[in-house]
């Protein structure tokens, strides 16, 4: 290990002595070339040493952490004496993403990934997109969803902090780019709705964007677009699939398949009380589900949103709505301004602004709910 890691060091430190002769040297292609075999030269040491170690022990994982944090450490150094597109900060960077993707089964994924790398990854990720917003317009696809992946794109580019969030970005824009390169006859729309959800792609932008699409499929055929109808199509095929687990980018959202399922209830209770009822059944709600045939979409998103934790719809358990909402509209990462500490503000601070705008929010929810469903007689119990 010492032997790999002080060679490295050696070998970078004789080509940063002097900061200007530095800068200058790096722009030449004898440089390059002598860097490039330096690195395939490091990258054979690296796996012969870690494969004669025992894989059973915690060897492996020691050595790859040790060299990560070191080669971390130089590519944060070499930032102070050359370009960020020099080939010194090109190999060491090159270095880290050949132990990323080769051995992240023994990776330190909480360590803070170098900024020259990250800037690297940002800078490769311009053309994806112009690839990508480029093929989406010619597809005749919906803009929309375009954007909304470039803004995932570009936001979380700037959010990178860990090696972790490194791994998970790269992954999505590897599935985007496969899927850009692929020969189909079907739309370029609907394949990406299904490459994010297989792998597992819970952006709330893009729960509700597909929550909208799937509305879609209750009008009449004959005002939809060939493109939106096999949108819906493939939307209603997908909410009855597994959803894979193994790239997950943002667990304090539902899992888009459960959103899927959620309009499929309501769409079937929808059209079941259109048949068979006129009247208003909501005198037994406890007994109920709370996600009813009398709710719109708009509504029942809220709900659901509001329920994304739950196990159970029933308000068997909530006949408080106001206790329900406060109880479920909690997400894990971005609590917001009606999370269960915000709303519990309400008897602990009275004065807190915080405390205060969450419940006027929530009263207000409540009260849309109340007036557009004939829920006046129900008001005393649902504050």
């Amino acid at each position: 290990m010492d032997t790999i890691l002080n060679g490295l060091k050696g070998f970078l430190s004789d080509c940063t002595s002097d900061h200007h002769e530095t800068r200058l040297f790096c722009e030449t292609q004898e440089f390059s070339v002598l860097v490039t075999n330096e690195c395939k030269r490091i990258r054979t040491a690296i796996r012969q040493k870690l494969y004669a170690l025992d894989a059973d022990s915690s060897a492996r994982t020691d050595f790859i952490v040790y060299l990560q944090f070191e080669i971390s450490s130089l590519s944060n150094d070499i930032c102070t004496y050359c370009s960020p597109d020099s080939a010194l900060a090109i190999v060491t960077n090159g270095l880290l993403d050949f132990l990323t993707s080769e051995f992240k089964l023994y990776f330190n994924i909480n360590l803070p990934v170098p900024a020259t790398l990250v800037m690297g990854k940002l800078q490769a990720r311009v053309s994806l997109l112009k690839s990508f917003l480029k093929l989406m317009n010619s597809n005749g696809a919906d803009p929309t969803l375009a954007e909304l992946i470039a803004d995932y794109i570009k936001q979380n580019g700037y959010r990178i902090h860990t090696f972790s969030d490194l791994y998970y970005y790269n992954q999505f824009c590897d599935r985007l780019d496969e899927l850009c390169s692929e020969e189909s006859q079907r739309n370029l729309q609907t394949r990406l709705i299904e490459k994010l959800f297989y792998i597992n792609f819970n952006s709330l932008p893009f729960i509700t964007y597909c929550s909208d699409m799937y509305a879609i499929d209750a009008e009449p055929k004959k005002h939809l677009s060939a493109i939106e109808i096999e949108t819906a199509v493939c939307l209603q095929n997908m909410s009855q699939k597994p959803q894979h687990k193994g790239l997950a980018f943002d667990d304090s959202d539902r899992p888009l398949r459960a959103m899927l399922k959620e309009m499929i209830n309501y769409q079937q209770e929808r059209l079941l009380e259109l048949r068979h009822s006129t009247a208003d059944k909501l005198s037994d709600a406890p007994k109920k589900p709370l996600i009813t045939a009398h709710m719109n979409v708009n509504v029942l998103t809220i709900i659901a949103r509001a329920a994304h934790s739950s196990n159970t719809f029933t308000t068997d358990k909530y006949v408080n709505l106001y206790a329900f909402i406060a109880d479920h509209i909690v997400t894990k990462n971005h609590p917001g301004p009606l999370s269960i500490t915000s709303i519990k503000k309400k008897t602990q601070s009275a004065d807190t602004a915080d405390a205060a705008a969450a419940v006027r929010h929530l009263d207000s929810v409540i009260n849309q709910i109340v007036t557009k469903y004939g829920l006046e007689g129900r008001r005393s119990t649902s504050r």
